[in-house]
């Protein structure tokens, strides 16, 4: 299994100085957003996967497909830049080519500006009073490649998180909650065929 990370840096802030800069806000403000997950679709049943078009087809519904784990956007902050970062995770069984990461990327970007991204910077700027800008927006630079991280990593550990998404997007229970399910009713059949071998016992 293929783990891709993109991510890219916001600032909050309180506008712009007299030199056109941003007016960064205390740090306490980025560190308690860190954790924060964006998980609107969700709540719909969906996820930026659903949304995100390559080669004409969602990446949700092409072969093999591409899906998000369990959030569409986390925000993440490092204590040693004091960045805040907005990052989503998704999950491929098959190694991506780089025109393939790229065209994720562009798409990424696209989500970020117009899409979900905007619709949780917009939620907390309602509820904080800041402002929360994505940095290749506001920046100088013509390309964003270099703006937006772009991570492909193989992992043993997240088979079975991606074969639960599929199933979900299937309408099919998750294969571990159905297992969880099955293993209920062990005990009772232990202790029937317990109960059988000394009624048996008994009457021989």
């Amino acid at each position: 299994m293929y783990i891709i990370t993109l991510s890219t840096k916001i600032i909050v802030n309180n506008g712009f100085d007299q030199n056109n800069q941003f007016i960064k806000v205390e740090p306490n403000l980025t560190k308690e957003l860190d954790g924060y997950e964006e998980n609107e679709l969700k709540e719909c049943g969906e996820d930026l996967s659903d949304h995100i078009v390559i080669n004409g087809n969602t990446i949700s519904q092409q072969t093999p497909k591409i899906v998000q784990p369990d959030y569409a956007i986390k925000l993440k902050y490092n204590d040693e830049s004091s960045d805040l970062t907005a990052e989503s995770v998704f999950l491929s069984p098959t190694k991506l080519s780089e025109d393939t990461l790229n065209q994720l990327r562009k798409e990424f970007e696209g989500q970020m500006s117009d899409g979900l991204g905007s619709i949780m910077c917009q939620k907390l700027e309602k509820k904080y009073g800041v402002n929360f800008n994505f940095y290749f927006l506001n920046s100088l630079k013509e390309s964003t490649s270099e703006l937006i991280s772009v991570k492909q990593i193989l992992s043993q550990e997240d088979n079975d998180i991606y074969i639960n998404q599929i199933m979900k997007k299937m309408n099919v229970e998750p294969m571990v909650t159905a297992k969880r399910k099955r293993n209920k009713f062990i005990p009772g059949i232990m202790l029937l065929l317990i109960t059988s071998v000394i009624i048996y016992i008994f009457v021989k």
